[in-house]
């Protein structure tokens, strides 16, 4: 009986306790980057959608940990949730692209 109190306090106390935003991992950056000598590397952040818990109409979105500049024109690095589907897309061929790399790397590391 203890142990059931104690952990429905716990539970209580986590609902009462929740964050002002819920924030969940979606999945690496797909964005490419270019620097100042014209190198273009892939953004190394990570993305992740946030809902936030208010009922004051605040919108979901998703934003990268790295490259979101939510106050550029276009806001860099943030999607509304009316993209998300495209977001999807584009992070799945970014893991894609990640994985056909690591089997090559690891192909010819076996080669050698």
């Amino acid at each position: 009986l203890v142990a059931d109190v104690t952990r429905w306090t716990a539970d209580m106390l986590r609902t009462i306790n929740l964050p002002p935003t819920r924030r969940i991992e979606v999945g690496p950056c797909p964005l490419d980057w270019t620097d100042i000598d014209g190198t273009t590397s892939r953004c190394q952040g990570t993305v992740w959608a946030s809902f936030p818990r208010d009922n004051d109409g605040s919108p979901a979105y998703s934003a990268c940990s790295w490259c979101c500049d939510p106050d550029s024109e276009p806001a860099v690095g943030l999607w509304w949730s009316e993209q998300w589907r495209t977001l999807g897309r584009l992070i799945e061929r970014r893991r894609e692209a990640a994985d056909t790399a690591r089997t090559l790397a690891q192909a010819i590391g076996a080669a050698r």
